[in-house]
């Protein structure tokens, strides 16, 4: 409960970079109430695409689940707008925003854990990081960058004119784009409509007026999830265990425990 409410969230919303040798600036006061975990719920695992199997993915046993402390920051997982919520995940995204606009967003392969994310050691002078993480880190300020640099658009896919195994820069690019030398092709670039000035990220919720400014180029962050997140209603909502005694049938009329396999090779039964 201290780190979710202390080190981590206030972690999380520091914004500025401290000069070399000294510890960040943390906020005047801890944003822990704002804190919401996105975990989704026994029914939803019940009539997700996988039913009862998709629960696997989600491989967080009661000790962990089942804390005084994260139940008031459950929050369902479902995201209609991009087809996500019988989608059950395995993969972790974390989120910092306000309102419908994202400060950034996270994909990673990061627990809720010490390990994952390290702790802080000697008076805050020093992290300690046990696991290593992959994720991919989204910002609207290396966007921006991107977008005035002059590969800007480049993609490793032949081009149009290039041969089955793909060959030099494809001939012919239109005006505006950089010849990039390899196989690869470019769609765009400086010169091609490409926006130079702000860029925002919002979430695909943001309403038509939010989205259009003159001179921001405004992006939609496909979030699998709502913002703000939805919190559990009450008792009927409980949160997924992997080590649940889950009862009754799934949306496919399996039972939990039951091995399934729905893609792959299925070898024939002798």
């Amino acid at each position: 409960a201290k780190r979710v409410h202390g080190e981590f969230a206030s972690s999380l919303a520091t914004c500025k970079r401290a000069p070399p040798g000294l510890v960040p600036p943390r906020p005047a006061s801890s944003p822990a109430g704002q804190v919401r975990v996105v975990w989704p719920t026994v029914d939803q695992v019940r009539n997700s695409l996988e039913g009862w199997t998709a629960g696997y993915s989600i491989p967080g046993p009661a000790k962990n689940v089942q804390r005084d402390f994260l139940a008031p920051l459950m929050c369902k997982y479902q995201g209609e707008l991009v087809g996500k919520t019988r989608a059950m995940p395995h993969i972790k995204t974390f989120v910092r925003h306000s309102g419908q606009r994202v400060a950034w967003a996270l994909l990673a392969s990061h627990n809720l854990s010490k390990a994952a994310w390290g702790s802080l050691q000697k008076r805050d002078t020093q992290l300690m990081v046990r696991s290593y993480e992959l994720g991919v880190l989204l910002l609207p300020s290396l966007e921006e960058r991107y977008r005035r640099h002059p590969h800007c658009g480049f993609v490793c896919a032949p081009g149009p004119g290039a041969g089955p195994g793909g060959g030099s820069s494809p001939p012919g690019l239109s005006s505006g784009a950089s010849e990039v030398q390899g196989s690869g092709s470019v769609q765009g670039g400086p010169g091609q409509g490409q926006a130079r000035g702000t860029v925002e990220f919002w979430s695909m919720q943001a309403s038509k007026e939010q989205q259009q400014q003159d001179g921001v180029c405004r992006m939609y962050v496909p979030l699998p999830y709502e913002l703000p997140p939805v919190r559990y209603s009450g008792v009927a909502d409980k949160a997924w265990t992997v080590d649940g005694a889950h009862v009754g049938m799934d949306v496919l009329g399996q039972t939990y425990g039951v091995p399934a396999q729905f893609y792959g090779n299925v070898e024939p039964r002798e």
